[in-house]
């Protein structure tokens, strides 16, 4: 008899013990497993619904015609003038390169001169100039594989997607996103950050 009451309560302890076991092993999954799967998809493109990343099927990136330039004030007959390196403090440190990019005629939003300044690996600091008095304005961000932009429109790429594609295939890190600004008086804003996959692919299609 006092085999059988050992016996039950041996069994009983036994359920009590893979019980706690059971909960105590979903209560880990649930705060490690979203940690488990960050480091197993470690540099495979972002999945977020983060309002910031657009990627959603309804969602399309910005296109140049979306931001064209209202006032054309630029004739082809005119030349930019000179650079005015008193309008920004570190105009005076890339005079050589500013001056060779405003050669030209303008480039970008009718009037205004994109230049890419080499900044070490990967880094391409952007400066525009303004072709009818020779202002420059050097924007907080930078670029890592160029820019992209039109001279009918306001709209900047820093990173466009294409290029990012060339640069890392299909093995992109998660980091690889296009931001999109447009230019506004004398400064841009931005107007989207999207994923690398979702723009080529819907540039494929």
């Amino acid at each position: 008899m006092s085999n059988d009451i050992d016996n039950k309560k041996l069994y009983k302890r036994y359920l009590l013990l893979f019980a706690l076991g059971f909960v105590s092993a979903l209560f880990v999954s649930s705060i490690a497993g979203p940690y488990i799967r960050d480091f197993a998809n470690e540099g495979q493109p972002i999945s977020t619904t983060n309002s910031a990343i657009k990627e959603s099927e309804e969602a399309k990136s910005p296109k140049f015609g979306d931001y064209l330039v209202e006032n054309d004030v630029w004739s082809p007959d005119q030349k930019p003038a000179p650079v005015d390196l008193t309008s920004h403090p570190d105009a005076p440190m890339y005079r050589t390169r500013l001056r060779e990019g405003t050669a030209q005629s303008p480039n970008f939003a009718d009037h205004f001169t994109i230049i890419e300044i080499g900044c070490g690996t990967m880094c391409q600091k952007i400066a525009v100039v303004n072709a009818l008095n020779g202002k420059v304005y050097f924007p907080e961000f930078a670029a890592s594989v160029g820019t992209d932009y039109q001279l009918s429109s306001r709209l900047l790429v820093v990173n466009p997607p294409e290029r990012m594609y060339e640069a890392f295939g299909d093995d992109w890190p998660t980091w690889a996103l296009s931001d999109y600004y447009v230019w506004q008086d004398d400064h841009f804003e931005s107007v989207g950050r999207y994923m690398l996959r979702f723009v080529v692919d819907e540039k494929r299609n």
